[in-house]
Parts: structure tokens; sequence; C-alpha cells
């Protein structure tokens, strides 16, 4: 994604010139019929201007004088700013964008480097006697005995079968 805007300066020359980056990222939020729609934190955020400041730049670009866009109340609070057509860029914008919440993982995705950490089952539950293969090659291999399996292998009361 683009940091900027490219954007030509004769179409923005009319604006004072403190306006004219606020013009430019308003720009980069609007679609091809250049309507867009913002929080003015997040305008702020990513003019780099502190909330007040881009209050007050946004309310002035909006003024008829400018000429450069109009907005309109919108359900909810905010409001939606539609801007000129001789503004908008001829080609596609685009400024940074952080993903706000992140892709939800498949419902069966294997876990990497997890090969034989446990057994999955479908449908009902093994009998007691199909855990013990798995329990003893664990026992084996690491040492590893939980506490609800009983009495370790080798030690009075052991409850994994003979074989």
């Amino acid at each position: 994604m683009l940091k900027f805007v490219l954007y030509t300066f004769e179409r923005n020359a009319g604006l004072p010139r403190y306006l004219r980056d606020s013009a430019a990222r308003m720009v980069s939020f609007a679609r091809a019929d250049g309507v867009c729609w913002f929080s003015v934190r997040t305008f702020a955020r990513i003019a780099e201007l502190s909330k007040s400041t881009a209050q007050r730049h946004l309310d002035e670009l909006t003024q008829s004088k400018h000429g450069f866009a109009s907005r309109r109340r919108i359900a909810g609070g905010g409001y939606e700013y539609k801007i000129d057509r001789r503004f908008l860029a001829r080609g596609a914008v685009s400024h940074g964008r952080v993903s706000p919440v992140p892709r939800a993982r498949p419902k069966e995705e294997v876990v990497k480097n997890k090969k034989n950490f446990g057994i999955r089952y479908e449908g009902e539950l093994p009998d007691e006697r199909a855990l013990w293969p798995h329990r003893m090659r664990s026992w084996k291999k690491s040492g590893f005995w939980l506490p609800s399996y009983g009495p370790r292998p080798g030690e009075p009361g052991c409850l994994a079968p003979p074989d």
C-alpha cells in the first residue's frame, strides 16, 4: 500500500496551502464516485494531525467558498463527505490500513510441529483399553504420566493392562 497520495498541484491550487495535504489525505479515503466517510480520529491519525486540527481542516474543506467537498450527517452521528469530481485522482489511490480483526482460523486446522501430541476422536470416545498404547508410548519416550492415569508403571496398583 502507498503511504502517500499523488495529486497534481493545479487541482489544489485554489485551496489554502495548509489544507492541501489534508485534501490529498481525504481523497485517499474516497471511492471512485468521490464519496467517503471516516471518523475524525481515523483521519487525524492518517493525516498526522491532532484531532482538533483535523476537525478544523474538515470543516474548512467543506465550506462552499473552496468547493472541495460537501458533507451530510449520517445515522450514527458521523458525516459522509462527497468530494467534487475535479479534485479526485484519475487512478486508484490508497493509504496504509491496519486490519482491525485477524482472520479466523479454519475449524479443523492442524497446528504445525504438534504431530501426535494428542489423540483426536470423532464421534464416541473409545473404550479405556484403546487409550493405553498411547499412554505407554508417551511414558517410554518422555516419562510423561498424568495423575489421572493412576499409579505409574512399575508401582503397586498400576492400572495399565499387562500386555
